[in-house]
């Protein structure tokens, strides 16, 4: 009996001492305030649609933080979520250390083709194949589709359709190839569907055709670009096709 009741109050004791110490932690976190902000942009796609002063004047407008703000008092949930809304921000982490310090990390979208349909509205579309916002002061260094493009997508859409998916494959297998990413510029769709491909420079359009036998379209044109730099390359040509079978069809 002895021992059940020494048992007993040995586990009241340490419930007891439990509740102390977490009462203890929640007042000195009441009283504890935010000592710092450091907030890091993931720069390594070459993308620069948010900036660290975009990101520290958003979260305070939204009083989502300010200086020597009280730790009980933030949210770190409700600051992530507010910025995922951000029409360039892919992933947010945000975490608070030892010393109080509040760090926001930030990954934005990576666009992969700009869209200009017929109606002249632009969009990019991301490396999710989902349609993004074109509008800010930067400008990502990626193919542009244009001409006979119907499709309207909204902000955030996955619903693309066939011609724009199409667009967005070739887009991706351009920039995958730095040999062609050199050299093109631009994806033109006519009312046929067919695609023509824009070099940077020289005048010459290049007819793709379809996007079947993609390997061996591009693999003529690199040895048609190989054997006609002594003779003015592309330059010389108004068009170069690439829609035939097993042969090349240039015309001045």
């Amino acid at each position: 009996m002895m021992r059940q009741i020494l048992i007993i109050s040995g586990h009241l004791t340490a419930a007891a001492l439990l509740i102390g110490l977490l009462s203890f932690a929640q007042n000195r976190n009441h009283g504890q305030r935010i000592s710092a902000l450091h907030i890091e942009i993931d720069h390594s796609e070459g993308m620069y649609f948010v900036d660290n002063n975009q990101i520290d004047q958003l979260i305070r407008r939204q009083n989502l933080y300010r200086d020597s703000m009280v730790l009980a008092e933030f949210n770190p949930s409700v600051l992530e979520q507010r910025l995922l809304k951000h029409p360039h921000i892919k992933n947010v982490e945000v975490f608070i250390d030892a010393r109080q310090h509040l760090h926001i990390k930030v990954w934005q979208r990576t666009p992969i083709l700009r869209v200009i349909n017929r109606w002249q509205e632009h969009c990019y579309i991301d490396s999710d194949r989902r349609a993004m916002y074109a509008g800010s002061g930067f400008t990502a260094n990626v193919p542009v589709a244009s001409g006979y493009i119907s499709h309207r997508p909204k902000l955030g859409d996955t619903l693309l359709d066939a011609q724009l998916l199409l667009l967005t494959d070739l887009a991706e297998r351009i920039q995958n190839d730095p040999w062609l990413s050199a050299l093109i510029v631009q994806l033109y769709a006519d009312t046929t569907g067919a695609v023509e491909l824009i070099p940077r420079l020289g005048g010459a359009r290049i007819l793709l055709g379809d996007t079947t036998r993609w390997a061996a379209k591009t693999a003529k044109l690199k040895e048609f670009c190989r054997q006609s730099n002594s003779t003015g390359g592309l330059n010389a040509w108004s068009t170069i096709n690439l829609s035939y079978k097993n042969q090349l069809v240039c015309q001045k």
